[in-house]
């Protein structure tokens, strides 16, 4: 049996109604059977894009119709984030045996897929888990990640996959050196507690978060657990324009092999990120 799973960080952009029509037409061309979509909308906006994503895609009570979608969404919950909340959306078109439902990580929600085709010839169950762990501490990111493997443990033996936004590059990807670099930086300045801060301090707080993000911490946790990264040649999916680092993850537990793996560069204008997708073999 195999899946196509793709996840899409889209900077709010189904919020926007200038950017919102082009997105949903670029995630009918992923053609894949989950999507997962880190910061689809901001929290104000979330409950209208899921209706209308719904309507677009042809939801009927829960089932599944023609090549329609399930559609669940989640909201953050950051407690420090209260005026800039965002939402995860995630598509389901597999099977009327299935299921997309929101899962607590800790400080940060995250959206769990099952689904599972007993009639076939070949029964088969598999767990997904749609993610967008914090941009702003490699603590937060090892939490929510080690929440996410708690999770998915109990279904050991069966195929699980963990797809979004890790903002986490791989430390043996030779773009991530420029990254590890600024960690060097001095103290952290969190610009969400202290709005009035300089520029330079804030400049300067942005880059050690992104050197800690090329640690490599969190990616490597969950390869210690048994997750693999879809894409072994770590191809760099941030900044869209000119990509330079890989964000964007897939992971796949070894009951699953995933190929090929690609990521998407018909998304100028819409997203800070680049799409990505797998062909995952169960």
């Amino acid at each position: 049996m195999s899946i196509k799973v793709a996840a899409w960080n889209l900077k709010n952009g189904l919020g926007d109604e200038t950017r919102s029509g082009q997105i949903v037409e670029e995630i009918k061309k992923l053609d894949a059977d989950i999507v997962v979509l880190p910061e689809a909308s901001q929290e104000e906006d979330l409950q209208d894009v899921v209706d209308e994503l719904r309507q677009e895609f042809t939801e009927n009570n829960g089932y599944v119709v023609d090549d329609g979608y399930m559609v669940g969404a989640a909201l953050y919950e950051d407690k420090d984030r209260r005026l800039d909340r965002h939402g995860m959306i995630v598509l389901n078109r597999l099977f009327i045996g299935s299921c997309v439902v929101e899962e607590s990580l800790g400080d940060r929600n995250g959206m769990y897929v099952e689904t599972s085709d007993p009639d076939t010839s070949t029964p088969f169950t598999f767990h997904a888990f749609g993610v967008h762990f914090d941009d702003r501490s490699e603590a937060s990111r090892l939490q929510q990640a080690q929440a996410t493997d708690f999770f998915l443990r109990r279904f050991d033996g069966t195929p699980r996959i963990i797809a979004g936004d890790f903002n986490s590059m791989p430390r043996q990807a030779i773009r991530s050196g420029v990254g590890r670099v600024a960690r060097l930086l001095p103290a952290r300045y969190p610009t969400t507690e202290r709005p009035h801060i300089s520029p330079i301090k804030r400049g300067a707080n942005v880059l050690h978060r992104f050197g800690a993000m090329a640690s490599g911490g969190t990616l490597q946790m969950l390869e210690a657990v048994g997750f693999e990264d879809a894409d072994p040649d770590h191809q760099p999916t941030w900044p869209n324009a000119h990509p330079r680092f890989q964000l964007d993850h897939i992971m796949v537990s070894g009951e699953a092999h995933a190929f090929p793996f690609q990521v998407h560069d018909r998304s100028d204008g819409l997203s800070d990120h680049r799409a990505i997708s797998a062909t995952i073999e169960t």
